[in-house]
């Protein structure tokens, strides 16, 4: 009985000093310091990651207990962005409420979103709109090879084969498109780029096993995306259109897009059209309407979604050469002219094939039509700014 009590008052004991060292560790790091300390939170952090910034401005002890702290006893995980006053007389528990509350909201935070498909002109534009930084700077520094070799150097998926000197911006393709928000006007082009570079890191990292046993280099992969986010219907079978892009490249075919002619003359607005002579034009490394241009243009023609880019990673290549998507988006494969002009025939029939453009959503985006056919596409998606 003796040795059982003198267990249990061990272990109370141990308990006690426990929980002493925990509420002392995670408790003030000095109660008579109220120095105003700023915390910025951004849209990538997590409670995990703030960890070592708190450590560097003195508002915890040690970073390795506030990870332990944070795993075993935080059940809230949201974090609201923005500027946070913070000083050393409150403890974590005190930090994490006024994390999870947002009591310091910025009403200066700006909100951007960028839509799949956006060229890095369309995005120039949106930053200039919603930012105190000028177009011709964020062009600029989006043409820049010497900040493209930077992000390489800090980005594991991007590589050399970006700086050709025939790419018009090396980073076209990586800009991966969402809805951000930044602390106000006055960030930096810089920041907004980094941004979004981290989050198409963070996306395609859990299929960076698969890119690696791919045929395409993830550069050519995101060229392919790129491709058919422009060349797709919204809901269409990515992975299928991409496939008839493979087959064709593995035909020695080209690939005939009209958006990559259209990329080829930066014509943003295409609804002002090229001529034939301008479409079969050689002269640059982009235009894949070229009949002697085989295989995937220099680089990517824009920032394509998640979806096309899970579509050109697991492509589905099935001996497809053409391809075609009715009113509801639905798209229909051949392998034969003969059969892509049957479906069509019976899409005409059904009142499924579209033939009258209309507006999606102002500003937004313009559709019209909806085939591919021997290099042809009767569909189009433009960008409105």
């Amino acid at each position: 009985m003796k040795k059982l009590l003198k267990v249990i008052i061990g272990v109370l004991i141990i308990l006690i000093v426990s929980l002493c060292v925990l509420m002392y560790m995670t408790g003030p790091t000095d109660s008579k310091d109220n120095t105003n300390i700023v915390l910025n939170v951004g849209k990538n952090d997590t409670y995990s990651t703030l960890g070592s910034v708190l450590y560097e401005k003195g508002l915890v002890r040690s970073e390795l207990i506030y990870k332990v702290y944070v795993k075993l006893f935080l059940r809230e995980s949201h974090l609201e962005i923005g500027e946070y006053n913070l000083n050393k007389t409150m403890g974590l528990d005190e930090i994490f409420e006024i994390l999870r509350k947002g009591n310091n909201y910025n009403p200066d935070v700006i909100r951007i979103t960028f839509k799949e498909g956006l060229n890095a002109r369309s995005i120039a534009r949106l930053i200039a709109n919603n930012t105190n930084n000028s177009y011709e700077d964020i062009i600029r520094l989006l043409e820049d090879k010497t900040f493209a070799r930077k992000m390489i150097d800090e980005y594991w998926f991007l590589d050399s084969s970006i700086l050709d000197a025939k790419i018009y911006y090396p980073l076209e393709g990586y800009l991966f498109p969402d809805t951000y928000e930044f602390l106000n006007r006055d960030v930096k082009t810089e920041t907004i780029i980094r941004t979004l570079l981290s989050e198409f890191g963070e996306k395609i990292k859990p299929y960076k096993e698969e890119i690696d046993k791919s045929k395409f280099t993830l550069n050519e992969i995101v060229i392919l995306a790129s491709i058919a986010e422009l060349e797709s219907l919204p809901g269409s079978d990515r992975r299928g259109v991409v496939g008839v892009f493979v087959n064709r490249i593995e035909n020695n075919i080209s690939l005939g897009s009209d958006m990559t002619a259209y990329y080829a003359y930066k014509l943003d607005d295409i609804r002002k059209g090229l001529t034939l002579q301008e479409f079969q034009s050689c002269t640059s490394p982009y235009n894949t309407r070229c009949n002697s241009k085989m295989g995937l243009p220099v680089g990517a023609i824009s920032n394509p979604g998640f979806d096309s880019i899970i579509g050109a990673i697991e492509y589905e290549n099935k001996g497809y050469l053409y391809f075609v998507a009715d009113c509801n988006g639905k798209t229909y494969f051949a392998k034969s002219y003969s059969e892509f002009e049957s479906t069509i025939r019976n899409l005409r029939n059904q009142g499924l094939w579209c033939e009258v453009s209309a507006w999606r959503n102002k500003k937004e985006s313009y559709f019209s039509k909806c085939s591919y056919y021997d290099g042809w596409w009767n569909w189009f998606s433009y960008s409105l700014y």
